[in-house]
């Protein structure tokens, strides 16, 4: 009898399965489409069906080896690596037949097409891996068959796996990916094609009503210009945190708290409508910003919004006419590959004539700053900036412990915590003009809350505590691409929480990651947190909002005697560390790959609660015990080569270096070269790197 899975539950496999002949006891599946149930019902009653199809429940963190080590890592190297193979083998010469990189940057090409093709390929290859880990979940002797959809992707991940105990058998069916994805775009393909052709189309840019005036003046074609009326500009994207003036706070203009730079030469940019809290600090600073979304000119309100011009469909129908002449007038045109190369391509050509419309309407924007610049749309946006005579800018905002072409950068200046982070950029293939070193970028905070954080120190000392722990969580999720379960992070806090009530002596920070959330999240242990506060020794920090946090973990740090963190991020464990708080890691994920179990276990990483809590217990009565407990310093080392709490600082100068030259009408590369001079004479030459 043999175990049967299912990548995608729909007419097709189960048709595949019922003529397959095949004995089976169980039959689990990943996916499904939305009318199947009534097809099994069907099947079951015409006994075609011998058994009811059983959804596996599973986030990518609960696959598992035979150690019970965690596979995150490994999984997400594979995929990488399949990812690389695919574009060695078939998107280079692809791009290359088709000429289209006469138009484009090849690299930048690759870079994009590595992003979609990651995106494309890792829910099929990781639910492979599920398949494989259930089974030895279920330590099961019998012989397992795995029905995968025989898509664009499948022969390359059929020739990439090696399964030790499943045997893969693809089936033929209209590809899912063409009815989610390919189809509702081909149809806004065809739409778009059928306006540029057939209809004129003018495309007005929308003033604020408050700006009503300026419309009679005909030689004010922007908006930017009729709001500022200075030269040139700065572009900030909004990422969401609060729109803050002070060092304490986690703010969207973190650069600028201490930068020369006037607010008023920077305009905030809004993808979509900014909640009523945003907007009133917006007014409160007089800070000047822009919405990109229709719908707020709907709204009613009096707001900025921007809206393409005659531009955009001009450059979209040049694009879309050589997209089309590079793809019917090569061999190959109507196969799976070169289907999927053009639909990438029409949304290429798409983003990039809307954002070469934007910088060039309003060309009195010089310096974009996108804190993410990893979405695959910012590679048209980043192209379409540079030849506007614009410079694109983004920074490292995490520490990250793993590499995925999704988290690919492409701006000219990425501004980096330190040069251990240059692997990550390399592997993911980023395409930068300049790497600049400048430190934590938030560790201006560091001094900043030492008062606060005395404070906070103070509160629980007053209760009798002796010894106090800060626990950072990290955003949980119950869903499959989630690094931490709901029942994963309560279980964590469970723990803590009664560690604190058993042992007086304890004090306990939490500090959520996500704080809007976070009762929700740990609702199965609602009356523990509760019965936990009310001993005034476990303290909430940053409790209750729609917004990101704004409150630095470093003010929590600065507050404990020991930080926990976890090994799947280490962010918030960098920063406690940095601002001079002994500080260990929980990897209840067992993530025995990292490096820092060479030298760290049992003195900065652990692997179960229970021997956590004995290190700490033993720190206590005797500090010296445990030699290197909490000591960072080695996992630290190139991460920060500054350690002066001055990153933003550096940041901000920068910035206004640029500034100054876009200022006197000079271009990108003089630009560019004057900062770089600027900053190596105060921070070092070395702190440069020049990226190829």
């Amino acid at each position: 009898m043999k175990i049967i899975y299912i990548d995608r539950l729909s007419v097709f496999s189960l048709f595949s399965l019922v003529t397959s002949k095949i004995d089976y006891s169980y039959i689990y599946y990943f996916n499904s489409s939305g009318s199947i149930n009534g097809i099994i019902k069907l099947l079951t009653k015409l006994r075609l069906l011998k058994h009811q199809p059983q959804k596996i429940d599973f986030c990518i963190v609960d696959i598992r080896n035979e150690n019970d080590e965690c596979q995150f890592y490994n999984i997400i190297d594979d995929i990488r690596n399949l990812c690389q193979k695919i574009i060695d083998m078939n998107i280079y010469y692809l791009l290359k037949e088709k000429a289209i990189d006469k138009y484009f940057p090849l690299n930048k090409l690759i870079a994009f097409f590595g992003k979609i093709i990651e995106t494309e390929i890792q829910w099929l290859f990781i639910c492979i891996k599920a398949a494989e880990w259930h089974m030895l979940k279920m330590n099961s002797k019998d012989d397992a068959l795995y029905f995968i959809e025989n898509s664009l992707w499948s022969k390359y991940i059929l020739e990439f796996v090696n399964l030790t105990n499943i045997r893969i058998v693809p089936y033929k069916a209209v590809e899912s990916r063409f009815i989610d994805y390919y189809y509702p775009h081909l149809i806004k393909l065809i739409k778009k094609i059928f306006l540029l052709f057939n209809f004129k189309h003018k495309f007005k840019f929308q003033y604020s009503m408050a700006d009503k005036h300026n419309k009679s003046n005909k030689n004010n074609k922007c908006y930017y210009r009729s709001l500022s009326g200075t030269f040139p500009l700065i572009v900030h994207w909004y990422t969401g945190k609060n729109i803050l003036f002070d060092l304490k706070k986690r703010s969207e203009l973190f650069w600028i708290l201490r930068s020369t730079l006037s607010k008023k030469q920077v305009i905030i940019c809004f993808d979509k409508y900014p909640n009523e809290n945003t907007l009133s600090s917006l007014k409160k600073n007089n800070l000047n910003f822009v919405i990109l979304k229709d719908k707020a000119a709907m709204s009613g309100n009096q707001l900025p919004v921007w809206k393409s011009t005659d531009k955009y469909m001009k450059v979209l129908k040049e694009y879309t006419i050589i997209l089309l002449k590079t793809w019917l007038f090569t061999k190959k045109r109507f196969n799976r590959f070169t289907f999927f190369y053009l639909m990438c391509m029409g949304y290429f050509i798409e983003k990039y004539a809307y954002w070469h419309d934007f910088f060039n309407t309003n060309n009195n924007i010089k310096i974009n700053i996108y804190q993410d610049d990893s979405g695959r749309h910012n590679i048209p946006m980043n192209i379409a900036l540079e030849r506007c005579g614009g410079i694109s800018i983004t920074h490292q905002w995490s520490n990250t412990g793993f590499v995925r072409y999704q988290a690919c950068r492409s701006s000219d200046v990425l501004f980096s915590f330190g040069p251990a982070y240059n692997f990550e950029w390399q592997t993911n293939n980023s395409q930068l003009n300049y790497l600049i070193y400048t430190g934590y970028i938030t560790d201006h905070s560091f001094k900043a809350v030492k008062e606060d954080a005395k404070e906070l120190k103070n509160k629980l000392l007053n209760k009798g505590v002796r010894f106090i722990i800060c626990f950072f969580d990290e955003n949980s999720l119950n869903e499959r691409m989630s690094i931490i379960r709901n029942e994963t992070s309560s279980y964590v806090h469970k723990l803590f929480l009664e560690r604190l009530l058993i042992d007086e002596s304890i004090g306990l920070i939490l500090k959520p990651g996500f704080r809007h959330n976070f009762y929700e999240r740990l609702s199965s242990i609602a009356d523990l947190l509760e019965k936990a506060k009310s001993t005034g020794r476990c303290v909430i920090i940053d409790e209750g909002s729609d917004l990101k946090t704004d409150v630095y973990p470093t003010e929590a740090a600065q507050a404990a005697d020991i930080c926990i963190g976890l090994l799947l991020s280490g962010t918030v464990a960098l920063e406690s560390f940095l601002s001079g708080t002994k500080t260990v890691f929980l990897d209840l994920e067992k993530l025995y790959a990292n490096p820092i179990y060479k030298w760290g276990k049992g003195k900065v990483v652990f692997d179960s609660f229970d021997d956590l809590f004995a290190a700490i217990d033993r720190y206590r009565r005797n500090p010296d015990s445990i030699p290197g407990f909490g000591d960072l310093t080695l996992w630290v080392k190139d991460k920060d080569p500054f350690k002066d709490g001055n990153a933003s600082l550096r940041i901000g100068q920068y910035i206004s270096w640029l500034y100054e030259m876009c200022s006197k009408g000079k271009g990108k590369e003089e630009a560019l070269i004057y900062a770089n001079k600027k900053y190596a004479e105060l921070w070092g030459a070395k702190n440069i790197v020049r990226w190829h």
